[in-house]
């Protein structure tokens, strides 16, 4: 019926080497709806008419996401490592890589945001569902973006080098996002 101790000590390393992208998984399906343009609305002219530029709108959105994921993240992640006894490069692999995650999908999904704004909404269910297209880009490139490493790794000798790889593309990918919003112009008029 279930694994006895001999079967569960087989699986145990793969396990711990594929649990940094099940957590990222996770990451990745994270609420984005937090970094959107889009909840301004008509208010929007609150932020156009501020003495911000539109990188600080933008990174305070996305410092929303990040301070509401990160946290939860990384409790999950202590927890893990404790209960399953992950430690070494193990557990760096474990932090680093949804960590990478939890900083990724704010940007994609500002950026998406910035690219397909929803402002034309009657109610705020609108606003979150409206923006369709922003919210299932970001979850759908956030999520093609760990099941394909997770693969790959699984079908890779050195799976922990392919792991730590996608988490600095991830973080290249992040970079270059960042650089991005930081020289996009908004316009909310």
């Amino acid at each position: 019926d279930g694994l006895d101790s001999s079967e569960l000590g087989q699986l145990m390393p793969l396990l711990t080497t594929a649990m940094p992208l099940f957590v990222s998984f996770f990451v990745a399906l994270s609420c984005t709806t937090s970094v959107s343009l889009s909840m301004e609305g008509d208010t929007r002219w609150i932020l156009g008419s501020s003495p911000l530029r539109p990188w600080d709108i933008f990174l305070s959105k996305i410092l929303v996401n990040i301070t509401i994921v990160i946290p939860l993240e990384l409790l999950s992640v202590a927890m893990l490592a404790a209960g399953l006894g992950i430690s070494g490069m193990d557990l760096v692999l474990l932090v680093a890589v949804p960590t990478s995650y939890a900083l990724f999908t704010p940007a994609l999904g500002m950026v998406m945001n910035v690219r397909y704004p929803r402002y034309d909404w009657s109610n705020e269910y609108y606003a979150v569902k409206g923006g369709s297209v922003s919210m299932l880009g970001s979850m759908g490139i956030g999520l093609a973006s760990v099941i394909v490493p997770l693969v790959v790794s699984g079908m890779s000798p050195m799976p922990d080098i392919v792991i730590g790889a996608t988490a600095m593309i991830v973080l290249i990918v992040t970079t270059a996002l960042y650089i991005h919003l930081r020289g996009t112009r908004l316009y909310l008029y």
